[in-house]
């Protein structure tokens, strides 16, 4: 056990007195303003005051499916500089170098586990001002499109259909996309890829990795009940109180702010859908790993699976502010040193000599970049993610990175899953590499 292991322990065994005397507190709480109605009354006023928090950005539309729901949809063109210069001077000096310039390919952002189009707002935002076309939306019960009245999670056939709708709905005459996927996200954006290749050009997987979740179904749902809980929280108030101390400036836009933010993880039907999605999102883990045939992370053999988790990433650092900073490797890779490029030459050569199922062949076309948070020291990492999950999403991301006609991986080795998706730097950076890449595999091919 490493020093930073025993120094949490020791950290935690010190707290427990603390920690336990305010979980009593915090239920004494829940249980007075639940039984003399405060909590609830005060919550019904509030939500009722921040009915505003509910209307729709002028960029949103909500969108009715052939299958009688509506899905929520935001579509921003790309910005001119002159367009957005006030924000411009909000973001930093990174995003404001990169824009005024249209890309070659829309984007559309599939989104992760608990995410929906707000808190995804600002990497939408910066994605226009660096020139694309973006695309975001919720999925059927998420956010703001229509509440999943059935109690069922959705199918993978239904989520990728409604993918497919969504691109055919705002940009028809478009025929090529790259899909930026956020953590589940990216998981649907494999399936998807899988059904339709001939639609993408590029694919952005941000710490997405299906192998480390497809053998875990039982730990995995497990974790969904807290998820129900949380929902019975909201109608208490008690809910309210704690999100009012939740970091989410971070994910605020001019469209979305912090209270809006709030006020849409304070309904009931977020943490409801949430908890129906866990089950979706292992569906989804097990059909992309299917599609992937004998290249899958499951079926390797274990020598080829220990190369790809040594095979050394593009880069190993943080990217802010234009720049990338090496760091030293994080404590969770194997051995003490990456392995040699002859090594990977090898292991990319072994590979390729396996058959090769619809997703591989067309991954050899497609444009792909992989940030790989490697911190697991925050919530529920740690306890969560065994060192064999956490050696499946290394090699995962690894092998999406050597298989594509233009890969690259960039590892985070001091930033946690948690914290992905504020890298803003590096998710423009990368969206920008894949669409160059792209444009150039589209006409050499």
């Amino acid at each position: 056990m490493d020093a930073g292991k025993i120094c949490k322990y020791v950290v935690l065994i010190l707290f427990s007195p603390l920690i336990i005397v305010v979980g009593v507190i915090a239920l004494a709480l829940w249980l007075f303003c639940t039984i003399t109605c405060i909590g609830p009354v005060l919550n019904y006023l509030l939500n009722s005051l921040g009915k505003e928090h509910e209307k729709l950005p002028s960029d949103v539309r909500l969108f009715p499916t052939p299958q009688g729901y509506r899905l929520a949809i935001r579509f921003s063109d790309w910005r001119e500089t002159s367009e957005t210069e006030n924000l411009l001077q909000k973001s930093n000096t990174y995003i404001s170098s990169v824009s005024g310039q249209k890309r070659n390919y829309p984007v559309i952002i599939p989104n992760g586990l608990a995410a929906t189009l707000v808190t995804t707002g600002r990497i939408h935002d910066d994605l226009a001002l660096a020139g694309f076309q973006v695309i975001s939306f919720d999925r059927y019960g998420v956010g703001m499109s229509d509440e999943n009245t059935t109690n069922q999670s959705p199918t993978v056939d239904e989520c990728v259909r409604d993918v497919l709708f969504v691109m055919n709905t705002v940009m028809p005459d478009q025929d090529k996309f790259i899909l930026l996927g956020p953590s589940m996200g990216a998981i649907v954006a494999q399936c998807f890829i899988a059904q339709h290749p001939e639609k993408v050009v590029g694919f952005m997987n941000m710490d997405g990795f299906p192998a480390a979740f497809e053998n875990k179904r039982d730990k995995f749902l497990s974790a969904s009940g807290g998820w129900s809980f949380a929902a019975m929280l909201t109608y208490t108030g008690l809910l309210r109180f704690f999100l009012n101390f939740m970091p989410v400036d971070s994910f605020a836009t001019p469209a979305f702010s912090t209270d809006y933010i709030r006020h849409q993880m304070n309904q009931p039907r977020f943490y409801k859908n949430t908890k129906l999605e866990f089950p979706l999102m292992l569906d989804l883990s097990s059909s992309a790993s299917q599609a992937w045939g004998d290249l899958a992370i499951n079926k390797l053999e274990p020598h080829l699976l220990s190369s790809l988790i040594r095979a050394q990433p593009n880069q190993n650092g943080d990217f802010e502010n234009g720049e990338w900073q090496h760091l030293p490797r994080s404590s969770v890779e194997h051995g003490t040193e990456w392995d040699t490029p002859e090594g990977t030459a090898e292991l990319v050569n072994a590979l390729q000599s396996k058959p090769k199922s619809e997703i591989a062949r067309c991954w050899q076309r497609l444009a792909v970049r992989v940030m790989s948070g490697r911190d697991y020291n925050y919530a529920g990492g740690d306890s969560f993610y065994d060192n064999e999950m956490k050696d499946k999403a290394a090699a995962e991301g690894q092998l999406h990175a050597l298989l594509a006609g233009d890969g690259a991986r960039y590892v985070f080795p001091k930033v946690g899953h948690d914290k992905m998706f504020l890298r803003f730097d590096a998710i423009v950076l990368s969206t920008i590499e894949i669409d160059d890449a792209a444009h150039r595999l589209e006409f050499t091919v």
